[in-house]
């Protein structure tokens, strides 16, 4: 009796299975006649949308809103959990596809004997939409992309420097994943839902088409340049559940001059950071801390203070609801209301005169410094300066202190901050940095671009030298190293090439074999590679390690590695502004969690593109697999059989 009825329920399933294809084909046969452009490929459909190529020329009459509308006789259950969903013209089982042993559902059987197709795209147990090359077939040929309904999180990379225009994000989405949608050029617009809660890091960078985005009410966290180089934006309003403002959250949206606040508390230091169009903003009562930092890749300005305005260069009317608790806006100045901490100085501040001094009593000042100050005076009660030392201005030429002062020191025409150099204006041919430093911070040398300094001696009191130290020193000829330094990169050259380098013998931690590059005492972690001007670079058969940010060059488009090579670690390529691709070798062991993230400040590691020749099981931490590549997942080949290779264009072939 039981076969019987299982018999009779599977049949009467398939016939309703088969009524759900026969409705579909009458929809796109229906609007075939009503309009012969209509594009059956366009068709995209769940249970909160329908999109299709014809639809805008009907829409004010269209009761049309989803898949019922194509599919009348679809069983609730199936409706609202979004088992059937149309994607680019196909009528597709998209939950319920597998038992648990990996064989085909019930329904999936019924399906493919019904004409309907079985969901293949990967996506995990968990609801992760991953980047990989299968997936992209949900964008239409016009450039629609409609994510499925159950998806919740759009993964890393998932759909980075695709050419999708339009984007419609299903109900069930929660978060959309760090780079999800990075360099999509084409982009135009976003349909994102209510219930939306993270845009993680880069999701929506250089959308450059982009004009509009609306942000869900749901939305509790944005991250770091989210709507980065967004040309073509003009306006913003965060949502009340949106407490924090992250640090370039709008780097460089060049067209914006709108921002609109609700109930935000925190805004981050260089939140709006590029923004030469904005030049009015008012600040609720409800900020309660503004200009704090904790960039999440970068150590050295964790727990320091910023002005959020860096680069809004109109930005001169400034409104504090009157209110607010914390802040106030006085003599073009935004300072704390006990007046000790300074956070913006608007431009036209600025303009009054070429010489700036920091008012009596200030104890912080976090602001930029304008373009046309030549002359930058310290009072005697500052304690603290911006962290971001690009601060300081090309323009000046003198800095003082005045009175005394027990935090800050000037030698030379150069600041120390607590025995770190932090501001250098020094006119010489030969510098030698005072005994007792510690620290050369980052872009300590901007003022000395056009400088005359040849030679650069550091005591043995160094031990670190941050990013982008040296970039300004045009006329640099030989760098000078003393026995206790231990921290630097080739960030710290920012491009920097040519430099003789010497190192104290003595020195316990560093080498430099061939008298160009840094390597560890060793040799066998290369530390920073200082020589930029080759497009294809061999790296020494010695190195085993490629340290943090060590292959930061502009010119290479391709690297040779060592066969020995064990591990690459974080941020080894940013900075690489021709680099496509890497390829390496079956001896690698371990790769770092963000070993081939690809931005910092404008200038973009084009690497989309890896092979590794072993298994990636044979990689330690394999599991923070794509270590932060832009496109994902699908950018890697794991070539255990050493089968693939690159050709001279960088297209990936077979052996």
């Amino acid at each position: 009796m039981n076969g019987i009825f299982d018999k009779t329920k599977k049949a009467t399933s398939l016939t309703e299975i088969s009524s759900y294809f026969e409705e579909f084909q009458e929809f796109c046969t229906d609007k075939l006649i009503q309009d012969q452009s209509f594009n059956v490929e366009t068709l995209s459909a769940s249970v909160n949308m329908i999109e299709y190529n014809t639809k805008s020329k009907y829409e004010e009459n269209s009761s049309e809103k989803n898949i019922k509308d194509i599919i009348p006789d679809l069983n609730d259950n199936y409706y609202k959990n979004g088992y059937f969903q149309i994607i680019n013209g196909k009528l597709i089982l998209f939950r319920d596809t597998q038992n648990p042993d990996g064989t085909d559902s019930q329904l999936a059987m019924l399906c493919k004997k019904a004409g309907i197709e079985v969901s293949n795209f990967n996506i995990t147990a968990d609801g992760t939409l991953l980047s990989s090359k299968r997936n992209l077939e949900l964008q239409t040929k016009e450039g629609t992309l409609a994510i499925p309904e159950g998806v919740k999180k759009i993964g890393q990379g998932a759909f980075a420097l695709e050419g999708i225009k339009k984007i419609i994000m299903p109900s069930s989405c929660i978060e959309i994943g760090e780079n999800a949608f990075k360099n999509c050029k084409s982009l135009e617009e976003i349909v994102l839902n209510n219930g939306l809660e993270r845009i993680d890091n880069y999701a929506f960078y250089e959308c450059e088409n982009l004009k509009e985005i609306n942000l869900p009410k749901s939305l509790t966290y944005l991250g770091e340049f989210a709507i980065s180089k967004c040309y073509k934006l003009k306006s913003i309003t965060f949502p009340e559940n949106l407490k924090e403002i992250n640090a370039c959250v709008l780097w460089c949206d060049t067209s914006l001059t709108t921002i609109n606040f609700t109930k935000q508390e925190s805004i981050l230091g260089e939140a709006f950071n590029g923004l030469p169009m904005l030049d009015n903003l008012y600040i609720p009562n409800t900020v309660k801390s503004m200009g704090f930092t904790k960039y999440s890749d970068e150590a050295e300005y964790k727990n320091t203070y910023n002005t959020p305005f860096l680069g809004t260069s109109s930005l001169n009317n400034i409104m504090i609801d009157s209110n607010n608790q914390n802040f106030i806006f006085e003599d073009g100045m935004i300072k704390t209301k006990d007046k000790k901490t300074i956070i913006y100085v608007t431009p036209n501040k600025y303009s009054e005169s070429t010489d700036f001094y920091i008012p009596s009593g200030t104890e912080k000042f976090y602001s930029t410094i304008g373009s046309n100050v030549t002359k930058f005076v310290l009072c005697n009660s500052l304690n603290d300066l911006f962290s971001d030392l690009g601060f300081f201005p090309d323009s000046i030429s003198q800095i003082l202190i005045d009175g005394l002062n027990p935090v800050f020191a000037v030698e030379n025409n150069c600041l120390y901050k607590n025995n770190q150099l932090i501001f250098s204006s020094y006119s010489g041919e030969n510098l030698k940095i005072k005994d007792g430093c510690t620290t050369l911070r980052r872009q300590c040398f901007k003022s000395n671009s056009r400088s005359s300094i040849k030679t650069l001696v550091l005591p043995n009191s160094v031990e670190t030298i941050e990013r982008e130290v040296l970039q300004d020193l045009w006329n640099l000829q030989s760098l000078k190293i003393g026995n206790g330094l231990q921290n630097v990169t080739a960030f710290s050259f920012g491009g920097k090439s040519g430099i003789k380098i010497e190192i104290d013998p003595s020195n316990p931690y560093l080498s430099s074999i061939d008298g160009i590059n840094i390597y560890s005492k060793d040799g066998k972690k290369l530390i920073a590679i200082t020589e930029d001007t080759k497009e294809v670079y061999t790296i020494n058969d010695s190195v085993t390690e490629i340290g943090d940010f060590a292959c930061s060059c502009k010119n290479v488009k391709k690297y040779i590695f060592p066969s020995n090579l064990k591990k690459i670690d974080n941020y080894a390529f940013i900075g690489c502004g021709n680099l496509t691709y890497v390829e390496l070798p079956s001896s690698l062991e371990e790769i770092s969690s963000n070993a081939f993230s690809y931005f910092y400040a404008g200038v973009e590691t084009k690497l989309s593109k890896v092979i590794v020749h072993c298994s990636k099981s044979k990689i330690k931490n394999n599991n923070n697999s794509p270590f932060g590549l832009m496109t994902g997942e699908r950018g890697i080949i794991w070539d255990n059989n050493k089968e693939y290779t690159f050709d001279d264009t960088g297209d990936v072939i077979k052996k």
